[in-house]
């Protein structure tokens, strides 16, 4: 079989996904930003944010050491896996502790205390469906996992959209978000049940000590990582309030949605970029190097257009003044977003070739970095230090990351992309000005068609390229059961 046309079939699924959750998500939120209040969408941000935060603590690494793991030894997969449900169920436990500790720890009001428990629970629901997660990335069938997102996204715009209507409140938003994580539980359980992905042989202590071993410092990296990723929100939240935290998280939501797509591009190479650093080094340069330049050419262009953009953008979506006001966030933090895509191959990669000490070394600095300007200059300046400090964090890991990564592996990294890459932003400014005074609507389907003729006439991408990744022949081990799964 052709590994490459699963790989492709993978991100074509997950890209179909990306976009139908990402519509769904924004005509959810952008209802419940008109619906609240300022104070109490910093509310319902923070709460949820801190459990995106606190989930992190259910993985620690493990995911990820996982999946490398299996993906070379695919014959101890199915114990493994059974084992990993056991671990999780107990790590979701002291997670939703932790989370509820460190509410009341902070001083937070009742009303904030009575939401944080009420969303605790989907803490426990993610971490059960990162075991499915993780089966069904190490065998390329992630689009079981889309089916269960869309039907969470579909499940909670519905709900939002039926509040809405009855003139919800921001108790009834947060249980809608509960309900559709519940769902996605559902779902992802039905798919990969069916599966028949376990077999208890008892607890492998030999495998999880050494899996434990090389997860720790990663994940402590993650763990970090997300720390300089979250904390923002919950300095805001003390610092400056709920009405900066609510104004700041319109912009923050928009970027984090944006993260997706360099996500997904990048997890779904992550089993053979383990793989290859282990059996063919050469490969894994090439394909660090094609990752590289595939995302400098997602990233520059939408960085030019969402700062161009970014007035009308919350104009349209929020109506409000005050998140009108607020576009300077999100213009500041679109630079961040383009760094994002890079330091997110830089994180994979850093995984892939067990350098998790480095990564934990890049992760603290962003930590220390990120917290204490964030102490120093929210007071005064608010969400606009929180952007700004932001993109300090993600240079101050980024640069020094793909450093180790191109020493480490001797890749010649080439910035051949870069012109083009030049080339195809301008294109895209160039059209938003000329459009300026047409709908954003107008704009955005200029930019849909400018984007991808742009990159034919420079060729950016070519076929030799294509088949580098979506070419190549698998030389996993014999398969036992579905056709190219591992197990």
């Amino acid at each position: 079989m052709v590994f490459g046309k699963k790989i492709f079939a993978n991100i074509g699924v997950q890209w179909l996904e990306n976009i139908i959750v990402l519509m769904l998500r924004l005509v959810s939120f952008t209802i419940i930003v008109r619906s609240l209040t300022s104070a109490e969408l910093g509310k319902y941000s923070l709460v949820t944010n801190m459990v995106i935060f606190f989930v992190f603590l259910t993985d620690f690494g493990l995911d990820d050491t996982l999946v490398r793991t299996i993906s070379v030894k695919p014959k101890e997969g199915k114990n493994l896996l059974a084992n990993l449900a056991v671990i999780k169920f107990t790590l979701a436990l002291l997670s939703i502790s932790l989370m509820l500790a460190t509410v009341f720890i902070l001083g937070y009001k009742p009303q904030v205390i009575k939401l944080a428990i009420i969303v605790s629970s989907v803490i426990l629901f993610m971490a059960m469906i990162s075991v499915a997660v993780a089966y069904f990335r190490i065998n390329l069938r992630m689009k079981y996992v889309s089916a269960a997102n869309v039907t969470a996204a579909v499940v909670f715009t519905t709900l939002v959209i039926i509040i809405s209507v009855s003139a919800g409140n921001l108790w009834q938003y947060t249980l809608a978000w509960v309900l559709s994580q519940f769902v996605n539980l559902l779902v992802i359980a039905y798919l990969f049940l069916r599966f028949r992905p376990f077999e208890w042989e008892g607890f492998d202590f030999v495998n999880w000590r050494l899996l434990f071993a090389a997860a720790i410092p990663l994940g402590l990296a993650y763990f970090l990582s997300n720390i300089y990723a979250s904390i923002d929100i919950i300095i805001l939240s003390l610092l400056a309030g709920f009405k900066a935290t609510g104004v700041y998280s319109t912009a923050y939501k928009l970027i984090h949605v944006g993260v997706v797509f360099p996500y997904t591009f990048v997890n779904t190479f992550y089993p053979m970029m383990g793989k290859y650093w282990q059996e063919d080094r050469e490969l894994f340069k090439k394909y660090f190097q094609q990752a590289f330049n595939y995302l400098n050419l997602m990233a520059w262009p939408l960085v030019a257009s969402i700062w161009l953009l970014a007035p009308k953008i919350m104009s349209v979506m929020f109506k409000k003044q005050e998140y009108i006001d607020g576009a300077i966030a999100l213009q500041l933090l679109s630079i961040a977003l383009g760094l994002m895509f890079l330091s997110i191959l830089v994180a994979f990669s850093l995984a892939a070739s067990n350098q998790q000490k480095k990564a934990l070394i890049l992760s603290l600095i962003g930590v220390l970095v990120n917290v204490g300007l964030n102490i120093i200059f929210v007071p005064a300046y608010g969400y606009l230090a929180t952007s700004v400090v932001t993109i300090v964090t993600e240079l101050l890991v980024l640069v020094p990351g793909i450093w180790i990564i191109v020493k480490s592996a001797q890749i010649k990294l080439t910035l051949e992309i870069i012109p083009k890459v030049a080339i195809i932003t301008s294109a895209c400014i160039l059209a938003i000005y000329l459009s300026r005074y047409q709908t954003i609507y107008l704009q955005l389907v200029i930019l849909a068609l400018i984007y991808p003729l742009a990159i034919i006439l420079t060729k950016a991408i070519n076929r030799e390229e294509l088949s580098l990744i979506f070419g190549q022949r698998s030389s996993e081990p014999k398969q036992t059961s579905r056709e190219g799964d591992l197990l």
